[in-house]
């Protein structure tokens, strides 16, 4: 197994769909396919955000091993955030070290783009390991559904 991480492209779209749809099995959430397409098909062809859709690839087995979307957002009083939005490694490759190597890669793409701050929304569990990277609890976000 070899892993290149790089920039995704429109021809990883098809292998991008299948890890969404197992991270959504995982955390028990419909996958939305319209909500995919919008998305990817707005980071990959928006200059500024593409480079923060990034993709680890087992260059061997030909397979996408995991992906990350991260992207940079100027508030309304000019402060460059960065945010990491999903981090995905294919079942077949957990605990391989994929998911670490799509989180320093987006955390050197988002610092070399000016962000100020760089948040991930982690739940409890996720906390230490996004510790490691130098992350740290800034606050609690609570939902409705």
């Amino acid at each position: 197994m070899v892993i290149e991480v790089r920039t995704a492209e429109k021809s990883d779209i098809d292998e991008m769909r299948r890890l969404m749809i197992q991270l959504c099995e995982v955390q028990g959430v419909e996958f939305q396919e319209k909500r995919f397409d919008w998305g990817i098909k707005r980071r990959l062809f928006d200059r500024l955000q593409k480079h923060g859709l990034v993709i680890a690839e087992d260059s061997v087995a030909k397979k996408i091993a995991g992906m990350i979307y991260a992207e940079l957002i100027i508030d309304p009083f000019g402060k460059a955030e960065g945010y990491i939005r999903q981090v995905i490694a294919d079942t077949d490759y957990r605990g391989q070290g994929i998911g670490s190597k799509l989180v320093e890669k987006s955390i050197e793409y988002l610092k070399s783009m000016g962000a100020e701050v760089i948040r991930i929304n982690a739940t409890t569990k996720q906390i230490p390991y996004y510790e490691k990277f130098g992350f740290k609890n800034a606050y609690n976000v609570m939902e409705i559904r």
